[in-house]
Formats: C-alpha cells, sequence, structure tokens
C-alpha cells in the first residue's frame, strides 16, 4: 500500500475485509450503477487499509476502482494532482453516461436495445463480448432507474 502502510490498519470498510467486493457491498455503498463485483481496489486485495486512508478517501470513492489504473490508483494516494484530474474525468463520464441512459430510457422512450444501438454509433469497433457487456450495464441502469420513478 506504499505511503499508506501503518501499523494501523484496519478492516477494509469497502470489502469488510473479504478482499473482494461483492454485490453486497456495492448495494451496501450505494454503486450498483458504478461498479461490478471484483477484486478490491481500494485495499488492493489485502482485506486491510491503513486508517490514514480512509481518513483522505472514503471507501466509496470512484477513483479507487479497477477502471482506474493501479498506477494511477498509487499516485492518487500521493496526491498526484494529473492522476486525480483523470480519475475525476473518468468518474464524472462515468455520471454523464448513467445520465444518459436515464434520458434516453425516461424522455426518449428508448428500449435497452435502442440505446445500445445508439450507443455503438460512436464505437469504431467493439467486440461483441463487450457489446454484450455494454448491454447488461444498460439494462441495469434501466432496471434501476425504472425502479426509482
Amino acid at each position: 500500500m506504499g505511503i499508506f502502510n501503518s501499523k494501523n490498519n484496519v478492516e477494509c470498510p469497502r470489502c469488510l475485509g473479504k478482499k473482494i467486493v461483492d454485490q453486497d457491498d456495492i448495494k451496501r455503498l450505494d454503486l450498483e450503477l458504478f461498479w461490478l463485483p471484483g477484486p478490491c481496489a481500494y485495499c488492493e486485495e489485502e482485506g486491510k487499509v491503513s486508517e490514514r486512508l480512509i481518513a483522505e478517501f472514503p471507501a466509496d470513492s470512484l477513483c479507487f476502482s479497477l477502471n482506474i489504473s493501479p498506477e494511477d490508483r498509487r499516485k492518487i494516494r500521493k496526491h498526484d494532482q494529473e492522476a486525480i484530474d483523470r480519475a475525476e474525468l473518468f468518474v464524472k463520464d462515468m455520471y454523464c453516461f448513467v445520465d444518459e441512459i436515464s434520458y434516453l430510457y425516461i424522455t426518449g422512450g428508448m428500449n435497452s436495445k435502442q440505446i445500445l444501438e445508439f450507443c455503438l454509433i460512436r464505437e469504431a469497433s467493439i467486440s461483441d463480448e463487450e457489446t454484450e457487456e455494454l448491454l447488461k450495464y444498460i439494462e441495469n441502469v434501466v432496471k434501476t432507474k425504472a425502479n426509482k420513478t
């Protein structure tokens, strides 16, 4: 954990010491639209974090996700402004994408497959596997937004 190694390590508040973030953790942190279950990027799969990390960065910080490179996560922990800026831009893009899907569904009256087609207009090439993942993500956003309206 670099500069955050310490004798004052405590159970990771994100994964609760399991070293992986599961669906229950994602729901508890209210990040269903942003994360999938997987290795914990907050504790770097150690199950413990320093009290200093918790004090400086909230457990639900999107800057510590697997979508941010391990190198940038290390730089963020050291308060590198360029890495923080890249992470913040990624987070803003994620929020904008969720808002776009919501708008197309609620206001535009589009279904998940229509939204997928709309999103694919911007993509030069995308694999079938990536297309399927994107469709599942869109369906999750639509389902979540439909339950909240």
